[in-house]
């Protein structure tokens, strides 16, 4: 079965027009998108900030599906541990509630990589994790709630959109949203990182 490509869509998620094109339907039913331009030319972009493990990106957000979601709501960034561990390298249930464990299926391999929620559909992550030998993951299933794998919660992402630059052989523009099937309920298990909404140089 070869993949169907079909015409773009209108999407108003997080408040901005965008026109996607190009839609790709995988087999396994994951769909993705390879253009998104802006509908309005007079949006400007909103460039986000945040810090995943090593990774600190700018990136400019990018619609998904017509529902709209809200960045940065009440309670955001904040986490339910009491203590910090400091020189440490174990990560307590709770500490960072905003962390997510993809688990990215491909034709020959499946690999882990993290990403962090930013609203209750949307995880932003690398794009590197999407995309292996110019081969697109046909399934991203995400873990959350727990760092024991074995009382994490799971969702499967519907679709994925990929920087349109993106360039695996310079690591540039290395970042990919994905839509979970299921939207996130906020609360002692999983909650969406705080994003700086002004433009900023990283250094």
């Amino acid at each position: 079965q070869g993949n169907i490509f079909q015409e773009g869509f209108f999407s108003l998620v997080l408040h901005y027009p965008l026109f996607c094109t190009k839609k790709q339907i995988l087999n396994s039913g994951l769909a993705f998108y390879k253009t998104c331009r802006e509908f309005d030319k007079r949006m400007t972009a909103i460039m986000v900030k945040f810090l995943i493990g090593f990774s600190l990106l700018l990136v400019t957000l990018q619609g998904l599906s017509a529902q709209k979601e809200t960045l940065n709501p009440e309670g955001c960034g904040v986490s339910y541990s009491k203590t910090m561990i400091v020189n440490g390298t174990e990560v307590k249930d709770a500490r960072y509630l905003w962390m997510v464990f993809l688990d990215a299926y491909f034709p020959t391999d499946t690999y882990g990589c993290g990403g962090t929620v930013i609203t209750k559909r949307h995880v932003l992550t690398a794009a590197h994790c999407l995309i292996e030998k110019n081969a697109y993951a046909h399934k991203v299933v995400v873990s959350y709630g727990s760092v024991d794998r074995r009382r994490a919660k799971t969702v499967w992402a519907s679709k994925m959109l990929i920087h349109k630059d993106y360039d695996n052989s310079k690591t540039k523009n290395d970042i990919a949203l994905l839509e979970v099937k299921y939207p996130f309920t906020f609360g002692k298990e999983v909650k969406p990182i705080c994003l700086e909404m002004a433009p900023m140089p990283i250094v």
